[in-house]
């Protein structure tokens, strides 16, 4: 279950979550879209990075911006900076229970592969807490989570490393104030991996803990809406997505407290 070393940072989801290209290889099957974008066979070490590198996907094509051709996403961008969101078809706006559904059925059929996969090298008692840890320092979300029955899903993915654990976390809670939250964090520093940000998406009003982030909010005719918000320090990717619009509910400081809450201060910013 290896996975690329990159991916693309251009923050646009589909009414589905993942296609072809999928963040640690999730749901290959189930969707058009994801903020982070994986290229799988790219091999050019002066186009991919290690860290995080931001640039105009426009200015600078290459076979890495071309996995991303639909550049909607940076219409939805400048409308949530200008007007709050952006108003989009019905079809834009993911229903969070069938996202759920979603994310619990691939969450059992990896337990599953990963038990067949270890079942002749340890003892049983070993499968249950080896598949739930991990080769990195994890969010602390007790901020969020008040109670255990809060915490909906704790999904492992991505990389195995062995002996450390697995490189990708998801999580999703259920709070009582900004909803369903699904938290998706990545550490790439541990297979010397790299994110590519479109600088065009960056919202310039939007920053966590002093790095660039993108934000987009989408609502329908219907009300119904998303936020999706995005960002990476230097050793890890994180994507945070909830069921509601954060600006027109007044919940933006509580999303940027809790993404502030999970990755390391840039001190560059103050100097």
């Amino acid at each position: 279950m290896k996975k690329s070393s990159l991916y693309l940072m251009v923050i646009f989801c589909g009414p589905a979550l993942f296609g072809k290209v999928s963040y640690a290889s999730e749901f290959d099957e189930l969707g058009a879209r994801n903020p982070f974008l994986e290229e799988k066979k790219h091999k050019n070490k002066h186009i991919e990075p290690n860290g995080v590198v931001i640039y105009s996907f426009a200015k600078n094509a290459n076979k890495i911006t071309e996995l991303e051709s639909d550049r909607a996403y940076l219409q939805e961008t400048k409308y949530t900076t200008k007007f709050g969101f952006a108003n989009v078809h019905s079809s834009k706006v993911r229903n969070f229970n069938t996202l759920i559904s979603q994310y619990k059925d691939y969450d059992a059929d990896l337990r599953l592969k990963f038990k067949r996969g270890i079942i002749n090298k340890v003892s049983k008692k070993m499968i249950t807490p080896q598949s739930k840890v991990y080769a990195f320092k994890t969010a602390d979300l007790s901020g969020l989570i008040q109670n255990k029955s809060d915490l909906l899903l704790e999904s492992p993915s991505g990389n195995f490393i062995k002996n450390q654990g697995w490189d990708s976390l998801t999580r999703i809670v259920n709070s009582s104030t900004l909803g369903t939250v699904i938290i998706r964090e990545w550490d790439f520093s541990l297979s010397n991996g790299g994110v590519i940000m479109d600088k065009d998406a960056v919202n310039f009003n939007v920053n966590v803990n002093g790095h660039q982030a993108i934000l987009i909010v989408r609502e329908d005719d219907l009300s119904n809406a998303e936020t999706v918000l995005s960002w990476a320090d230097d050793k890890k990717s994180y994507n945070i997505e909830l069921n509601k619009n954060v600006n027109t509910e007044g919940l933006i400081g509580q999303l940027r407290n809790l993404a502030e809450s999970m990755s390391e201060p840039n001190y560059l910013m103050f100097k």
